[in-house]
């Protein structure tokens, strides 16, 4: 996977192994069609150490190592950076992605990195590589958090791609696909999983940026933007001829953003006829039967959204921007026409009671059947986002390093916005996750054997887990 022959850049992903890292993928396209080569590094799929990682890239002897990833990846990062640093004199150490974003200075600092990129990385990070390689001043490259003598100073905001139109083929081949092709493996041992099989070859597409919703745990820093139609299509036949994959997601925050978009690609994707099935993600306010069943005769088969609450205060609270009626009716329709649907719902959302949790249950559980999965996290304050602000405001956060040393993944707590009791909400999580996953399992296969399903799954999961941590698996 690793050359030896020299590139100007190395990005190196942190990806978590489920889903490519299209992002550093878009980077490199970037690069190389302004004919500067970049070398793509997979260190977690690799299983390398930070220190063997170091070796490889001052092999490679870049004059730029580009790191991108979520807030999640923070410490997998800071130990990369910090096993670069003897050799750090041959290269510049670029940081980007919502990992520093939000809260670049700090971010910055914490990661001892030499310079952040703030937004979408692909314009303002090649001209800053440019700049490099050519020995130029880069400090007026607007989106640029760097330090100077020192002090650490911010170039203003950069610029981003306006039209996804115009953005370069991805160069696959960059990339080790086949082995996020075959999905199964992720997910054979997932209690919720009744969707993926042993045959099952996903890809993944992007057909827009953006979000024009704003919850309150969610961060995006960028416009909403669409790809046209046709250059959906286009990518989605070269991407298949390639890997001869038979499962298609869109990997878009919200790809059923709109009624007459959704209509367009469904009856495209009817006339085409290209033998695959579909996943994506939606909002339950856009629904309606004639959307419904046009994503049923265009093969959409499983669809994914944000649900949250069964409260509609705290759907209110949230910012959600949909009512409880919707959500039941957009169920119904995908119940009525067969379409698998996968919720996500928190709890310990800004003032929730044991009554908002109870009407969560009741609300979803009633909607529980062999179509559909919801997972259950606990709520999680990410930097940058409207709930992290508030509670910098109230005095719940205290400081930036409170989130960077305490913040765990959705399902642990560094800050309870709630009026429950910190163990209560962890209590709940869990109560929740498995009342809804029992439910499903019964429903699919008796009681005895769902039971029995439920705990073989759960006993699979944990031995695995174990299993990585003493490097067995």
């Amino acid at each position: 996977m690793y050359k030896n022959d020299k590139a100007d850049v190395v990005l190196i992903s942190v990806e978590n192994g489920f889903l490519p890292s299209y992002s550093l993928l878009s980077l490199e396209s970037f690069l190389s069609r302004e004919g500067i080569k970049a070398e793509l590094l997979y260190p977690v799929l690799t299983h390398d150490p930070p220190v063997s990682l170091a070796r490889k890239v001052n092999e490679i002897s870049p004059k730029i190592v580009g790191i991108g990833g979520l807030f999640a990846d923070r410490f997998i990062v800071q130990r990369i950076i910090q096993s670069l640093t003897p050799y750090r004199k041959n290269f510049k150490i670029v940081v980007g992605g919502n990992l520093v974003t939000p809260i670049p200075e700090f971010m910055l600092e914490k990661l001892s990195a030499d310079i952040a990129v703030v937004g979408e990385g692909e314009i303002i990070f090649t001209r800053l590589v440019k700049h490099i390689l050519k020995k130029e001043d880069y400090h007026e490259i607007g989106g640029l958090v760097f330090k100077d003598d020192g002090v650490i100073k911010s170039s203003g905001p950069g610029k981003y791609v306006e039209d996804l139109n115009e953005l370069p083929p991805l160069n696959y081949e960059k990339m080790p696909m086949e082995y996020f092709i075959n999905v199964y493996k992720f997910h054979k041992n997932i209690t919720r999983n009744n969707f993926f099989k042993p045959t099952s070859r996903l890809g993944v597409v992007f057909s827009g940026r953006g979000c024009p919703y704003h919850c309150n745990f969610c961060y995006h820093h960028g416009k909403l933007r669409l790809l046209d139609i046709p250059n959906v299509i286009a990518q989605i036949k070269a991407l298949k001829e390639r890997f001869n994959f038979n499962l298609l997601q869109f990997g878009d925050d919200l790809l059923l953003i709109n009624k007459k978009r959704t209509m367009e690609l469904c009856n495209t994707l009817i006339k085409e006829k290209l033998n695959l099935e579909y996943i994506a993600s939606g909002h339950l306010n856009c629904l309606d039967e004639e959307m419904v069943a046009a994503l049923k005769e265009s093969r959409f088969v499983q669809i994914a959204f944000g649900l949250e609450s069964g409260s509609q205060p705290i759907l209110d609270r949230i910012n959600k921007g949909v009512k409880l009626e919707q959500i039941k009716s957009g169920l119904d329709l995908l119940r009525k026409y067969k379409i698998n649907w996968n919720g996500a719902i928190q709890v310990g959302q800004i003032g929730e009671t044991m009554e908002d949790v109870k009407k969560t249950r009741d609300f979803y559980y009633s909607q529980i059947d062999e179509l559909s999965t919801i997972s259950v996290a606990i709520t999680t304050p990410y930097p940058g986002t409207p709930i992290y602000h508030y509670g910098l405001e109230t005095g719940l956060i205290k400081n930036n390093d409170q989130l960077f040393n305490g913040l765990g993944d959705l399902r642990s707590l560094v800050v309870n916005f709630s009026k429950l009791s910190s163990w209560r909400i962890y209590y709940l999580r869990l109560k929740l996750a498995f009342t809804f996953d029992l439910k499903k399992q019964r429903i699919m296969r008796g009681n005895l054997k769902g039971c029995l399903f439920l705990l073989k799954t759960l006993f699979m999961k944990i031995f695995d887990k174990v299993a990585r941590i003493l490097g067995i698996f």
